[in-house]
């Protein structure tokens, strides 16, 4: 009776209209509406809603237990950017700002002393041609904002976070049922197989390892699997590199063996699953190109229609795993299909969940589903399940994930009727667990609640407070961007590794004791090692996460 006076009660219809409905523009404009919760939707939701004691036992608590970060890596050296606290990710954005607030302080100065300064029209400039260039005479201010263009270090980069980092720069395979793991360190592209230590850590095999000089920043990382080998795409800004990983006599063997350049910057590219030789790529005009490593010429080149203004040009391509014939188109809008059978500057199905979203809300993420005709989508504030059999009425589930900023990376993995779906913004406390459970091949449902695991500072602090670790430089380090994760299964366990804008080194370890007490007496004694482990690496290290998850029984 009480419940009944609850959803009846005034208090009960507001918060549900303020949870419908989309928020105002005064709210957006003025609040950290991140903060806000939102309506979690499910379409298979099968409980009566009117009764709210039902409603609220089909939702629990997270079922497991994560234990605290450990560090990966041995220590390295750093570079001299982060000496003096800065992001190596967040480098553009910073040079971006630094350009745009010189550019906004000219503009200030001419508004100012516009009576004062000489107005000049473009038909009025004449050029004079010398020998080795062209020149003309232009009032100071004008000479002075060309300049601080051409110090534009990305004219097409737009944005409060560096999306060209989506996906990820790690990269998880298991190659000769060995589990190797890819990721940038010091310059080059590592390949160190990793093995399974006492007290639920990873020992990378450095002795085993490979490696290849990077070409500049590497922002994503992709891998085929062959019967004995696996071919690796490294996407750079300017070019995409291509790789062999094999083994032999034991030890991994790493080799560049394509390079792919363009002179306008990519932002997404994928393997062709059924196809070792077949790639695409897309760039920041939303030119779509498919090529085989083999030949020297594309397949086929097409540039995507545009019917929206965007703020950025950010995009993202990928194969359907069912379909290798169909692209995933997704900009900050819609997720296209293209059928590269015929012209693909059209899609040939859209889906649109601009009826779900807030106004300020742009697709930021794109991942893959157990079911094949599903897929999860990321934004601003939500994650969304879109079927692509009712394109119209596409989103199927909806979660509010309460970031500051948008999805940038994610892992999808199954065990039993579980979905595990690992999502990070760029910010490094921002990753969050969501456990969705099929009940059936085509339904799907939420029971738990999304999940925030400890954070590396959580392991910092409980460290320092029994006197260990007090190096005051290490909280400025846990403090950099994400810029990579993947997923390892390993038996009945899965671990997560993580990587920030320094060394890769983050993990997360789903595990299922026969006993409660069995799960309390090894917490007790990984939480103990984990400050221990701590300790020992408290240097010059590039640091890492170890988390380890436990289901109740």
């Amino acid at each position: 009776m009480e419940d009944q006076d609850i959803l009846s009660s005034k208090s009960y219809k507001r918060a549900e209209a303020n949870l419908k409905n989309k928020l105002k523009t005064d709210i957006l404009n003025h609040v950290p509406h991140y903060l806000i919760p939102g309506f979690n939707l499910h379409n298979n939701f099968s409980v009566d809603n009117s009764d709210l004691e039902n409603v609220i036992e089909q939702y629990q608590e997270y079922p497991y237990h994560c234990d605290l970060p450990k560090p990966l890596l041995p220590p390295a050296r750093l570079p001299r950017i982060v000496l003096s606290e800065e992001d190596p990710a967040l480098e553009l954005i910073t040079l971006k700002n630094q350009v745009k607030s010189d550019i906004d302080r000219l503009k200030k100065y001419y508004v100012t002393h516009q009576k004062e300064l000489e107005f000049i029209r473009k038909n009025d400039v004449k050029w004079k041609k010398n020998k080795n260039a062209l020149t003309t005479k232009l009032p100071r201010y004008i000479s002075d904002l060309a300049e601080l263009i051409e110090k534009d270090p990305d004219p097409y980069f737009e944005g409060v976070y560096n999306w060209y980092y989506t996906g990820g720069s790690v990269d998880c395979l298991q190659l000769n049922n060995k589990n190797i793991l890819l990721f940038p360190f010091m310059g080059e592209l590592v390949s160190a197989p990793l093995v399974a230590a006492e007290n639920y850590l990873w020992k990378p095999l450095l002795n085993q390892s490979a490696k290849c000089e990077l070409d500049g920043s590497l922002y994503e990382l992709k891998h085929n699997l062959t019967t004995d080998r696996c071919m690796v795409l490294g996407r750079y800004k300017w070019n995409c590199n291509f790789y062999i990983l094999s083994e032999h006599d034991n030890k991994c063997n790493l080799t560049e063996i394509h390079k792919q350049p363009s002179k306008i910057p990519y932002i997404s590219g994928d393997l062709n699953p059924t196809n070792v030789n077949h790639y695409c790529l897309a760039n920041v005009e939303r030119r779509v190109t498919l090529w085989d490593v083999t030949k020297m010429k594309h397949i086929s080149r097409y540039t995507v229609s545009q019917n929206t203004v965007f703020d950025d040009p950010w995009t993202s391509i990928k194969y359907q795993s069912a379909d290798t014939d169909v692209l995933l188109f997704v900009d900050r809008c819609c997720l296209h299909y293209l059928d590269t059978r015929a012209p693909f500057d059209l899609p040939v199905l859209t889906m649109c969940p601009k009826e779900h979203l807030e106004k300020c809300e742009k697709l930021s993420l794109d991942l893959p589903s157990r079911n094949n005709y599903c897929r999860y989508i990321g934004t601003n504030h939500s994650v969304l399940m879109c079927d692509n059999r009712s394109p119209k009425q596409c989103v199927q589930q909806k979660w509010t994930h309460q970031f500051k900023q948008p999805l940038i990376m994610g892992c999808t993995i199954n065990r039993e009727d579980k979905e595990f779906v690992v999502l990070s913004s760029q910010v490094n406390r921002e990753t969050t667990i969501i456990l969705n459970t099929w009940t059936t091949d085509e339904t799907s449902h939420s029971y738990h609640f999304p999940y925030t695991p400890h954070d590396i500072n959580t392991t910092l602090h409980e460290s320092q407070m029994q006197g260990m670790s007090l190096n005051s430089c290490l909280r400025d380090r846990f403090r950099l961007s994400n810029i990579g994760s993947a997923l390892i299964k390993n038996n009945e366990d899965i671990y997560l590794f993580r990587q920030n804008s320094i060394v890769p080194g983050k993990m997360q370890h789903l595990y299922r004791p026969k006993l409660s007490c069995l799960l309390q007496c090894r917490t007790k004694r990984i939480w103990n090692t984990s400050l221990k482990y701590l300790q020992t690496r408290q240097s010059f290290w590039g640091y890492g996460r170890f988390l380890r998850t436990s289901h109740c029984l």
